[in-house]
């Protein structure tokens, strides 16, 4: 049997919440330059599941508490340092 992938166990979990829309932005960041493939596979699917977009390589916003708070995990779990922010408009 297949083991899930770490991005299922995060979504599912992620679906158990309670969703609060808003604006959210997720900040990670791995030591040094070294770049995790896997991390970026299961955080492509995250994204996909539960509706997010990558705005800048390690940089991901979402209208979804549910999905920041994956990402969070995901980033956490590859062992990023990671910080994930409810952001509110700026008004000129």
């Amino acid at each position: 049997m297949t083991k899930p992938s770490a991005a299922y166990e995060i979504i599912e979990q992620a679906l158990k919440m309670e969703e609060r829309r808003g604006m959210y932005v997720v900040v990670y960041d791995f030591k040094g330059s070294r770049s995790i493939p896997r991390f970026y596979d299961n955080l492509a699917e995250v994204l996909s599941t539960l509706g997010g977009e990558l705005i800048q390589r390690s940089v991901v916003q979402t209208r979804s508490r549910r999905c920041a708070t994956a990402v969070v995990a995901l980033a956490d779990r590859y062992g990023a340092k990671v910080e994930g922010f409810r952001t509110l408009p700026l008004h000129r």
